[in-house]
């Protein structure tokens, strides 16, 4: 086996690695990384931000008052079926977002609601886009608006939108999974694209522009693309560069993800002064994987035990156990100690924006930022005055 050496790689990607934590400061000082999509907490809401904020301007008759100016950019950055796009008239057209297409029926593969539904006339034609930036894959989804959409007896295309253009699940595409009848688009390429050629076509209109300017700026967060692209480029050179070096780097990938995560196990351990229980296994998908969990058991109090894990089906969480009083606890909206569904203790949801593996919960991961939120969740438990002490 060849023996590979990983320094001249972390080498030759230290300089832009540095470059990138300047501009960051530099961004901090210029006040750019505000957002009031952030500010609000309101940067993973799939409905009420970016449905909304994506139907609004694709909306002919929308507030925006630019017309259909919006629609007839986005046609042309995304790939439609059997359709010409310059044929469609984005004039007449009706855009509605949360659509009730019927009941929900999963053993039929009928109903639901459509995130996005835009219908064209003359000729006819329909595109339905299913949003997801956090929230998994619904039963038969894809399946339910792919039959609503045939049985409008003319074209149509179905979009899969994802941060990355990522597949669905079988999950999702039901019984007819092999036809493959969907199309997967995503916000970092087809949307960030989009959005730049709006901001282009409304430099007339500033609040409009600042808007649009504050939504893209969020999608690069989203994304991993809130700094420098020119230094990913380089970076992508630098790894060409080093093939040997990045396959190594591959081939160690889920030891890295296991490592790390045992890691920040043990940080937030010692910082809360608490014993953890849980298994090797389960550290790297403790808080997405069905079914794994892990225990942060206070020193002071080993009858306590602060569970956080995911259950099938279900959000991230955790919860409260006391030994002797009860088992699993009430799933509530909030940490209640003495809840009025009868048990002692209750359970909260972690934040939204820690849901999906993915890279923000990586850079949440490495620059201390994950380890402090679980730190925090603790403390919050073991400092409420209602804690069973």
């Amino acid at each position: 086996m060849v023996e590979v050496s990983l320094e001249p790689l972390f080498q030759s990607i230290k300089p832009f690695v540095i470059e990138n934590q300047k501009q960051r400061k530099e961004k901090e000082l210029k006040g750019e990384f505000f957002n009031i999509f952030s500010i609000l907490n309101m940067e993973r809401d799939e409905v009420h931000t970016h449905s909304s904020f994506i139907a609004e301007l694709l909306n002919p008759k929308g507030s925006h008052g630019l017309k259909d100016e919006f629609l007839r950019l986005f046609i042309q950055y995304i790939p439609l079926n059997d359709i010409d796009v310059t044929t469609l008239n984005t004039k007449s057209a009706i855009v509605k977002k949360e659509e009730y297409i019927g009941k929900k029926d999963v053993i039929k593969e009928t109903g639901g609601d459509i995130d996005i539904l835009i219908n064209f006339f003359s000729p006819n034609y329909t595109i339905i886009i299913e949003n997801k930036i956090d929230a998994g894959d619904q039963e038969a989804q894809l399946a339910r608006y792919n039959n609503y959409a045939k049985h409008l007896n003319h074209s149509f295309t179905l979009f899969y939108l994802t941060k990355d253009g990522h597949e669905p699940s079988s999950w999702s595409t039901g019984l007819k999974t092999e036809e493959h009848y969907w199309e997967c688009i995503s916000y970092k390429n087809e949307i960030f694209k989009w959005l730049k050629r709006c901001l282009d076509i409304s430099n007339s209109f500033p609040l409009i522009n600042g808007c649009i300017k504050q939504y893209q700026n969020l999608i690069l967060k989203l994304t991993g693309q809130e700094l420098n692209q020119t230094m990913d480029k380089n970076i992508t050179q630098q790894m060409l560069n080093h093939n040997l070096e990045m396959l190594a780097i591959w081939e160690n990938w889920d030891n890295w993800i296991y490592s790390i995560a045992e890691q920040v196990i043990k940080e937030v351990a010692k910082k809360t002064d608490c014993e953890c229980k849980g298994d090797n296994e389960s550290y790297p998908w403790w808080l997405w994987d069905n079914d794994c969990w892990v225990a942060f058991i206070p020193k002071n109090n080993p009858d306590i035990k602060i569970w956080f894990g995911k259950e099938k089906g279900d959000s991230p969480y955790y919860y409260l156990e006391k030994k002797g009083i009860t088992t699993l606890q009430t799933k509530l909206e909030c940490m209640e100690y003495k809840s009025s569904k009868g048990t002692p203790f209750g359970s909260k949801y972690l934040d939204s924006k820690y849901l999906r593996w993915d890279l923000c919960v990586a850079q949440a991961i490495v620059n201390g930022e994950f380890r402090d939120y679980l730190c925090n969740c603790i403390n919050e438990v073991l400092n409420d005055p209602n804690f069973p002490k």
